[in-house]
């Protein structure tokens, strides 16, 4: 972090300095919300942070393929009974359509060993609908959903237009998931961190108010 210095008057003979610190980044809460933005750990990172930042939207955890969107819709959810050949959100989708206040302040995390970037964000909106969403077709930030051909049911990338994966899938949707506005406060490049664990692996986690300082300082 950069610091600026300037003079203040001599204190018993010693030059006192007062230190100007820039603003923080993230606010001085207790805890913070931290979303994780790989669906089926199969998202390209790039293409997904790209398109958050694009869209100005927050994607919902376990609300973005046309298999999730039912349950989320009839107020099961995905942890309930959720789709063939995928995981339990464990109650995360249903905590990110009810929880999530607005104007509170955020953390959006990529696979830092895939995309090391992370967004803070601001919740703009309660839950939209996928069809709200609008599809951009010619757009280079457009995401798709692509599925394995022996498994319809198996999502195997989500990612930009990839004319190899066009070819090879029989079945490939527009990534249209339920979400929230946002807007994008900061884009910070992830410094490098000896401790794995300093965020939590689920999708949906909060960090102390330790973490966000540290968080300030980068």
């Amino acid at each position: 972090m950069e610091n600026e210095h300037k003079n203040s008057k001599l204190e018993n003979g010693n030059e006192k300095f007062i230190l100007k610190l820039k603003k923080p980044i993230l606010p001085n809460n207790k805890t913070m919300k931290v979303i994780r933005t790989n669906p089926h750990q199969v998202t390209n990172q790039h293409d997904m942070v790209e398109f958050i930042k694009k869209h100005q939207i927050l994607p919902c955890p376990f609300g973005h393929t046309l298999m999730h969107h039912i349950n989320i819709q009839s107020g099961i959810y995905n942890y309930i009974n959720p789709p063939m050949n995928s995981w339990s959100s464990n109650g995360q989708d249903e905590e990110f359509s009810k929880n999530l206040r607005i104007n509170e302040i955020i953390i959006v995390l990529s696979k830092l060993s895939e995309y090391p970037v992370l967004l803070v964000i601001k919740i703009a909106s309660e839950l939209l609908e996928p069809n709200s969403l609008e599809t951009l077709q010619d757009n280079t930030e457009q995401l798709y959903v692509y599925y394995d051909n022996k498994d319809t049911n198996k999502v195997l990338k989500i990612e930009k237009k990839n004319k190899q994966l066009f070819k090879k899938c029989t079945r490939v949707e527009y990534f249209k998931p339920y979400f929230r506005k946002i807007e994008v406060l900061k884009v910070i490049k992830f410094p490098e961190i000896e401790d794995k664990r300093f965020f939590s692996r689920r999708t949906i986690s909060s960090i102390d108010n330790k973490k966000i300082m540290q968080i300030n300082y980068w």
